[in-house]
């Protein structure tokens, strides 16, 4: 019998160490978990270090630095693989096609974008001043239950379909300089897609200034967003082979003294303008195309523009890149940014080449000079000559590395339908403060919501009043389902 119950607790102290042990591993595994997690703060410090409003601890726009995130990966995918593999599955081509009332000739340009910039138009908003008033509750009121309940707010409520032809509609220009007649009139531009992109980003622009109070406010609205998107009817129609075509300004010296011939030279966006027009709630390519159209003349200057200007139908558009004769685009250097390059202690030559391979960037030209270090005169020979002679013919080896993902925009097939894969959305009244969220869909689970470092499955998420919704093309694998 003794024997026995010393077997009994050889036993018993056996299973007490098997299970200290699984609470060992547990605390273990859980500290793993702890230190691989990255903590929202120290993700917003890394990649906000390098820029001037981000790297600030002031309220920021979600969907601005969500573009940052992207760009500052591909710097540090070219600096290292000489390609750009992320921000290529969200980018896009958009071809902008502009014609003179006077001649019927059109003129082509494209860019390369990574979101769609929707405008919200005001006059289908119903604003706060338009709603019917309501009897507010009394606080000498004894029986409040007895008080008529309050009626809830009016929120408009706009298809997505109906803002995307918005987006595509025609916008009329109305002193456009013609290369053909010499003079300046009328003028059509409409925008369409050039690509389908793996991954659509679409940014709802909700925000606004208050021309009275000079405040950033946003549209209470609600967007009727489907599950699936066909985005077929936004792309550019094959060009008709015999459409004509305004001849390019520099064909001859044919604009007369007093017409206001245009500047050769391209303006480089400031982006210290550009930072501080996006903090009260504008487009990015709203800001730019300011800075280009004010020369850089200062905040002020760009602000009185953006004001004039914000109803435009391109307003949001990238900026088009310059055309050159044949209806290539070449890359005009601004000579203070090669200046300031070449302060480093780069040749001017190598400081052109840098900043023609990085669309005009200072900061990208720099990360591009560093990665071609091994190589440098051949890599700036290589993008001088592609950008000189760019004439149809296939580009010099490295040159196609470094440009590789943008000249295969075009060409990436995929079905013109997006199924719906997550969204962002903000909790307050402007971009200068509030809260943003974002949902993820998961199979069997709806969607998830991540508030910071908290998870959860949504029980009601806001699906019709997103910022930033992310599609996904719906020929690769349902990312839900993983």
């Amino acid at each position: 019998a003794i024997l026995d119950l010393e077997k009994q607790r050889i036993s018993a102290d056996d299973v007490s160490k098997e299970q200290g042990r699984k609470m060992l591993l547990s605390a273990e595994e859980a500290t793993k978990a702890k230190a691989a997690k990255i903590a929202p703060k120290s993700f917003k410090a890394l990649f906000g270090e390098n820029h001037v409003e981000f790297a600030t601890g002031r309220q920021q726009d979600a969907a601005e630095y969500l573009l940052w995130v992207l760009e500052t990966l591909a710097r540090a995918e070219r600096a290292t693989f000489g390609k750009n593999t992320v921000q290529s599955l969200f980018s896009f081509s958009v071809e902008e096609k502009t014609t003179c009332c006077q001649s019927s000739l059109a003129r082509y340009a494209k860019a390369t974008s990574t979101a769609l910039d929707v405008p919200v138009p005001r006059d289908l908003v119903v604003q706060a001043d338009d709603e019917p008033p309501c009897r507010k509750r009394s606080k000498t009121d004894m029986d409040i239950d007895q008080q008529e309940p309050l009626p809830p707010p009016r929120r408009a409520s706009i298809p997505l379909s109906r803002l995307l032809e918005t987006w595509a509609s025609d916008g009329e220009i109305a002193n456009f300089y013609s290369t053909a007649t010499r003079q300046r009139g009328a003028a059509i531009r409409r925008n369409r897609l050039a690509s389908r992109p793996k991954y659509l980003l679409l940014k709802i622009s909700r925000y606004y200034v208050d021309t009275n109070t000079w405040e950033p406010k946003k549209l209470d609205v609600e967007i009727d967003v489907p599950e699936t998107l066909d985005v077929s009817s936004l792309e550019a129609p094959p060009r008709d082979p015999d459409e004509g075509i305004l001849p390019d300004e520099d064909d001859d010296q044919r604009t007369p003294q007093g017409q206001g011939q245009e500047q050769a030279s391209v303006v480089v966006p400031d982006e210290t303008i550009v930072a501080q027009l996006t903090a009260v709630g504008f487009a990015e390519n709203g800001c730019k195309r300011a800075c280009v159209a004010t020369g850089n003349a200062g905040a002020e200057a760009a602000m009185e523009w953006v004001l004039a200007h914000s109803g435009d139908p391109d307003f949001a558009d990238p900026l088009p890149a310059t055309e050159t004769r044949g209806g290539d685009t070449k890359q005009q250097t601004d000579p203070v940014a090669v200046a300031e390059i070449a302060s480093l202690g780069f040749t001017e030559t190598q400081a052109k080449a840098a900043l023609t391979a990085c669309d005009g960037s200072k900061e990208r030209a720099a990360d591009w000079i560093f990665s071609h270090m091994d190589d440098l005169d051949g890599a700036c020979a290589a993008v001088l000559h592609n950008d000189d002679d760019n004439n149809g013919g296939a580009p010099p080896p490295d040159a196609a590395a470094v440009h590789q993902d943008d000249d295969n925009l075009d060409a990436d097939g995929g079905p013109p339908t997006y199924r719906l894969v997550g969204f962002i959305s903000h909790i307050g009244k402007n971009t200068g403060a509030g809260h943003y969220v974002a949902h993820i869909r998961k199979q069997g689970h709806g969607f998830v919501i991540f508030d910071d470092e908290k998870v959860a499955k949504s029980a009601n998420p806001p699906l019709a009043l997103g910022y930033v919704y992310l599609y996904q093309r719906t020929d690769l694998p349902d990312p839900s389902a993983s």
